[in-house]
């Protein structure tokens, strides 16, 4: 899920009698907490691994999501949503002078489900509660070349909301997400928090 724009996404209409289809976009920083191992490199002359030294990092990048979605009556509304969090990288130096970047990079559908409460008004508060089935890209480039693998991977999604509406079609919204953790690669335990901004359009 940078989850997340994360989603990173969150979109609800604004007023309680607007029942219907609806479409947004959503735009925002989101930040992949990255707990893979380090990378190690074999010395030949000693025969032992040394594991790398991480010298420059950079989690946060510009993500979003766009998203459809149908709101069933003034408290739930259904939502599916595509997340691109962006590209997190780390840099790591090795004793023989070597360097690796490695890079992980978030993407796929959130299906969610969003409770809502009307303050009145143009304003709206909302949660959301749904589930990330993430394509999780992971690379190593070295000065041989680049290695990238991609896995699947599923976790939940929580958000908060809130949302005001600007006319009759369109309204705007602020959503702080936060997913759990993606396991894959084994041993990774990454997960994703996003603060997003959106507009939608109520058909």
């Amino acid at each position: 899920m940078g989850a997340i724009g994360i989603a990173a996404m969150g979109n609800v209409t604004a007023r309680a009698d607007d029942d219907g289809l609806y479409a947004g976009l959503s735009l925002g920083q989101i930040r992949q907490s990255i707990n893979a191992q380090d990378p190690v490199s074999y010395d030949p002359t000693s025969g032992r691994f040394s594991p790398g030294v991480l010298v420059s990092s950079s989690h946060d990048s510009l993500g979003g999501a766009l998203s459809l979605g149908y709101r069933l009556n003034q408290y739930f509304a259904a939502e599916l949503s595509f997340l691109n969090t962006g590209t997190a990288e780390n840099t790591y130096s090795f004793s023989n002078s070597a360097s690796v970047v490695t890079a992980s990079r978030v993407s796929g559908p959130v299906l969610s489900l969003l409770p809502s409460y009307s303050f009145g008004g143009s304003f709206r508060g909302y949660l959301r509660a749904g589930v990330l089935f993430a394509h999780k890209k992971s690379s190593q480039a070295t000065a041989l070349g680049e290695f990238a693998i991609t896995y699947g991977d599923t976790s939940w999604v929580g958000g908060v909301g809130a949302e005001y509406s600007l006319s009759e079609h369109w309204n705007m919204n602020l959503e702080y997400l936060r997913s759990g953790a993606l396991d894959e690669p084994v041993g990774s335990s990454d997960h994703l928090t996003a603060v997003t901004l959106g507009v939608n359009y109520k058909f």
